[in-house]
C-alpha cells in the first residue's frame, strides 16, 4: 500500500534537486519547468518564489509496498508520476525523480510553494486526504497493494498520529539546521568563526567534519543538503588565507625596505 508524506521546506531547492537526481538515473521529468539542468530547475524554482511565507518549495515522497517491486517498472512509475502531479499539483512547478535504492520503489517530489499565478500553495486537511484516497485507488487499479477508505482514515487518525509527529519534528530539526549552518557562513570570515557562531545556538561540528552534532545526534553536510554551501565556504577560505599571507608578505618587504631606506638616510646616502 503506497504511504504518502511531504513536508514544507524553508531552503533553497538545489540540495533536493540535487539529491532527487543524482539516485533517479534516468526515471525523472518535470512539471511546468522550463530548465534541464539540475541548477537551472533549483533556479526556476526559487526565482518564481513569492516573497509572502517562509515556505520556498515541499519535498514529497510517495512511497510502494516492498512486495510491488517488480511491479512498479520505470512505465508505471512514469505514467502515475504525470497522473498523480496533474491531478493534486496541476499549477505548481514540480521536479520529480524515482529511487529504486531501498525495498521500496518510490517517488521524490520537489513542488514549487507558489503556483503559476503567484499564489502561495496551500494544503489542508481535505487536500490530504483527497491525496491519499487518488494514491490508493491508483495502486488498487494498477493491482498493487493498497488500503480501503476505512482502514486509511484509522491509520491516519490513530495509529499515525506519533509517526507522524516524529516525521515532522525530524524534518523540523533539519531545516532549522541547514538554516543555522547557512547563516554561519554568510556570516562568518574564519572557520574558528563559523565554529563560534554554530556554538552559540547549541550547535557543534561534528568529530569527523562532515556534518554538525545537534541534540545528541549527528547530521551530515550531505544529508542536511549544504555540502555544497560548505565546500564553497571552504575554498573562499583558503583563498582569503592565501590573499592574506601575500598581503602579510608584501607589508613584511615593505617594511625591510623602509628600514634599509632608513638606514641609508642616517649614513647620508639618501638618492
Amino acid at each position: 500500500m503506497p504511504k504518502v508524506k511531504g513536508m514544507p521546506r524553508k531552503s533553497r531547492s538545489y540540495g533536493t534537486v540535487k539529491y532527487i537526481a543524482n539516485d533517479c538515473k534516468h526515471e525523472y521529468g518535470t512539471h511546468n519547468l522550463i530548465g534541464y539542468s539540475i541548477r537551472d530547475i533549483s533556479n526556476e524554482l526559487d526565482e518564481h518564489e513569492s516573497g509572502s511565507g517562509q515556505r520556498t518549495f515541499y519535498h514529497e515522497i510517495v512511497s510502494f509496498h516492498p512486495k510491488d517491486k517488480d511491479k512498479c517498472t520505470p512505465k508505471l512509475m512514469k505514467e502515475f508520476s504525470e497522473t498523480y502531479i496533474e491531478k493534486v499539483y496541476p499549477n505548481q512547478r514540480v521536479y520529480w525523480g524515482v529511487h529504486r535504492e531501498k525495498e521500496h520503489v518510490h517517488v521524490h517530489m520537489c513542488i514549487s510553494a507558489t503556483n503559476m499565478n503567484g499564489k502561495k500553495l496551500q494544503i489542508s486537511n481535505q487536500d490530504m486526504g483527497n491525496r491519499d484516497r487518488f494514491v490508493q485507488n491508483y495502486a488498487k487499479n494498477k493491482g498493487l497493494h493498497s488500503m480501503d477508505d476505512l482502514v486509511l482514515s484509522f491509520q491516519k487518525g490513530n495509529q499515525k498520529i506519533k509517526s507522524m509527529s516524529k516525521e515532522r519534528s525530524q524534518a523540523s530539526k533539519k531545516d532549522y539546521l541547514k538554516d543555522k549552518i547557512i547563516d554561519a557562513i554568510k556570516t562568518s570570515k574564519t572557520a574558528n568563526e563559523f565554529e563560534r557562531n554554530l556554538n552559540k545556538d547549541g550547535i557543534d561540528i561534528s568529530d569527523r567534519k562532515t556534518g554538525v552534532r545537534f541534540d545528541n545526534r549527528n547530521y551530515r553536510f550531505k544529508t542536511l543538503g549544504v555540502l555544497e554551501e560548505m565546500e564553497r565556504f571552504k575554498k573562499d577560505l583558503e583563498k582569503d588565507l592565501k590573499v592574506t599571507l601575500k598581503l602579510n608578505k608584501i607589508k613584511d618587504y615593505n617594511k625591510e625596505d623602509n628600514r634599509n631606506k632608513y638606514k641609508n638616510l642616517e649614513r647620508g646616502n639618501d638618492d
